[in-house]
């Protein structure tokens, strides 16, 4: 069982480079409402448990890593950053058409 704590919470500040008011949170539990600012700079509020799992991003920045991680995925399975540019996915998908 994972202990939500002010050290969990300074690691995935670290981790995220995101900023917090530790002087503002008043107990520490995975269903604490956290105030944070993105590394972007914008200001956002998440549960403590969601942030350990899904990171302290906003929106925007968000939809960033989740791009980020589909090009290596991509790049890593196919070798190239678009599924679609792989001569294997193109021979899969031109027949249907």
């Amino acid at each position: 069982m994972r202990r939500y704590t002010k050290e969990l919470l300074q690691e995935i500040c670290v981790r995220d480079k995101c900023t917090v008011d530790f002087d503002k949170i008043e107990s520490y539990h995975s269903h604490a409402y956290i105030q944070f600012t993105c590394e972007c700079g914008v200001p956002n509020a998440k549960k403590f448990q969601q942030i350990t799992i899904t990171n302290a991003y906003c929106k925007k920045c968000t939809l960033n890593q989740r791009n980020i991680k589909c090009k290596q995925t991509c790049l890593k399975k196919f070798g190239v950053e678009n599924p679609f540019q792989s001569d294997e996915i193109k021979n899969i998908y031109i027949p249907m058409w």
